[in-house]
């Protein structure tokens, strides 16, 4: 029975195989919190930084502004205790590695902390005392942070070597195999083809004991093995594409390009939980047909048919999604995708360290489509979207965080609060998403487009740190010259965010791509009249042509030190008066036709 011990061979092959793989896969996972969690130190470290350089400029000006003296001794006690929050979650997480610099930086935090905390007045002369102080915890600070990056990097080393672990255990296997092939198969093939050849040549007509086994078995087993390889080969290219940054709406669709040789699907879409837990949001969705459950699809979870599959974190398999319907009239996602032609459905929760954040689906226009034997790969492919979905915002909203405050201060420096900020991102998002929904440049549009216009709106005049503060403050109308100067601003800006992605410690060059786009071009005029470049008509970026319009409307509604805020209606006829000149006609035609929309939401944004 040597086919048997064949198969037991190629069996014990495969396992060792695997075990080296998804040993190497389990511990790039292990690796892969670490960094996480040591992300998260570096951002508490740079929170720390900032709070350091607020208390240093509050206690300088606490000297320097004696009719204010209380109010910087007051912001001084609260960023005090901040930086003592940031500390204490600091302590809780540090690693050995900074154990001993944390230790030396508490000494110099405690000098500060108690020079700072306790007497009523401060005392000019330890001014001289307290810089040293500040400078010497910064120092120790970014140390810390230096620290905390260098083990970051010695764990993506790891990480490499791991990559070619698995990827030697993986060649091994094959070989083995190979081998085994060699040996156990077609060595008896050519010894049965000689015994058949001798007893042909001599017309021995006798019975032969000899067997041949395996010939099918080993057909069947190359392409199970082949199937197996490719599968390792999907999951290990998309976890290198995780471990390497890779966007989140990249590897979604690298998922849905790759995983068709083993999953009957046309859709897949992905649900999340809102943060207070209380509604199911449709998040993203590839699907090679028209998509009607989208980007702005909700409802409150507990009237969802998902809800037990979320409270028991277990898989669901629909296989004829239109009785499914008929049992529960209701549900209207479910109407939704039987409206898009879908028959079935697997849905399978997505889970970050076992707290299930949303569900995956795959859905497809056949009835039957799923059975239990696409539960085990999909259970992979989830679990890789879940730690994906983690990094990957966690990581752009860090940055994202840092430039947006950073983008703050620099609008504070021309008259203009957070909240001028947070009014035109919400318009930039808005004039996107109904510029979508009407299908108006459907080769750019798409969720993630909106998306990033919402986000990257906020940096569109971060070049204005460049611009002095006798330009920016200025209360009258800006000479020629200075009006010059002012318009650099948008290619510094430009110049800011492009030196940021182009950075070799960020791997994410495509990150700031709107962004750069929305610095640089949002004061173009659609007639050519603009600057910095006079680019015209289609020649601007369609997200920069988004910001221009929520932009100026927001400016022309708000009320600066110049001038008087314009009522809604005044400036919605100055928007039109713009239309083919200053703004894109098709865009503001589209606003116009949504305009009870935009009016409610204007309402919304001026008086919450």
């Amino acid at each position: 029975m040597k086919f048997m011990k064949f198969e037991k061979k190629i069996a014990l092959i495969i396992v060792i195989s695997m075990i080296v793989v998804f040993s190497g896969f389990f511990v790039m996972s292990f690796l892969n919190k670490k960094i996480i969690a040591y992300n998260h130190l570096v951002s508490i470290t740079i929170d720390t930084q900032n709070t350091i350089s607020d208390i240093q400029k509050n206690y300088f000006a606490y000297f320097a502004q004696k009719d204010m003296s209380d109010d910087y001794r007051n912001a001084i006690k609260e960023e005090v205790a901040h930086l003592e929050a940031n500390r204490d979650a600091f302590i809780s997480g540090q690693f050995p590695a900074v154990q001993s610099l944390y230790s030396d930086y508490d000494l110099i935090y405690v000098k500060i902390k108690s020079a700072l905390r306790f007497p009523k007045t401060y005392q000019l002369s330890s001014v001289e005392g307290m810089t040293g102080s500040f400078e010497n915890l910064l120092n120790q600070n970014q140390i810390v942070k230096q620290a905390i990056v260098s083990e970051i990097r010695q764990i993506n080393t790891n990480l490499k070597y791991i990559g070619y672990i698995i990827i030697l255990g993986i060649i091994g296997g094959i070989s083995g195999i190979l081998w085994t092939i060699q040996k156990d198969v077609l060595k008896p093939i050519r010894e049965f083809k000689n015994d058949l050849k001798k007893r042909t040549e001599t017309n021995i007509l006798s019975n032969s004991d000899m067997e041949m086994k395996g010939f099918n078995a080993l057909t069947e087993l190359a392409e199970y093995y082949n199937g197996y390889t490719q599968k390792i080969s999907v999951i290990s290219d998309l976890n290198n594409k995780i471990y390497a940054q890779t966007g989140f709406d990249e590897v979604l669709q690298y998922v849905f390009n790759a995983c068709k040789p083993f999953i009957p699907y046309n859709r897949i879409g992905i649900a999340i939980i809102s943060e207070d837990g209380k509604k199911i949001m449709a998040l993203r969705a590839r699907a090679d047909h028209p998509i009607l459950l989208g980007r702005n699809y909700q409802e409150k979870l507990e009237h969802s048919t998902l809800a037990d599959v979320i409270r028991t974190n277990e898989y669901r398999i629909l296989n004829d999604l239109q009785q499914y319907l008929k049992d529960k009239p209701h549900s209207e996602s479910t109407r939704l995708i039987v409206a898009e032609g879908l028959q079935s459905s697997i849905t399978i929760p997505l889970a970050v360290e076992k707290k299930v954040v949303g569900v995956i689906f795959f859905s497809s226009k056949e009835k039957n489509a799923y059975n239990i034997s696409h539960i085990h790969f999909l259970s992979n492919i989830a679990n890789a979207l879940a730690i994906s979905f983690e990094k990957s915002f966690v990581y752009d909203e860090l940055i994202l965080a840092s430039v947006k405050g950073f983008a703050g201060i620099v609008e504070s420096k021309d008259h203009v609060t957070g909240d001028h900020i947070d009014r035109m991102s919400q318009y930039s998002k808005f004039i996107a998403g109904i510029l979508f929904d009407d299908k108006h440049f459907i080769q750019t549009l798409d969720e993630n487009f909106i998306e990033q216009v919402y986000k990257f709106s906020a940096l569109h005049d971060i070049g204005k740190v460049g611009i002095g503060d006798s330009i920016l403050g200025k209360p009258g109308k800006l000479t020629e010259s200075e009006f010059d100067v002012m318009k650099t601003h948008t290619t510094i800006g430009y110049n800011i965010l492009r030196d940021m992605s182009s950075s070799t410690l960020f791997n994410r060059s495509d990150f700031f791509k709107i962004a750069m786009e929305i610095t640089k071009s949002h004061h173009e005029k659609f007639d050519g009249s603009g600057y910095p470049e006079g680019l015209s008509g289609h020649n601007i970026p369609i997200s920069a042509r988004i910001v221009a319009l929520a932009d100026v409307f927001d400016a022309l509604t708000s009320e600066r030190p110049y001038k008087k805020a314009f009522s809604y209606y005044e400036a919605m006829e100055i928007i039109k008066e713009g239309r083919g000149r200053h703004f894109d006609p098709e865009m503001v035609d589209c606003l116009l036709k949504h305009e009870l929309e935009f009016s409610s939401l204007y309402q919304k944004m001026r008086f919450q």
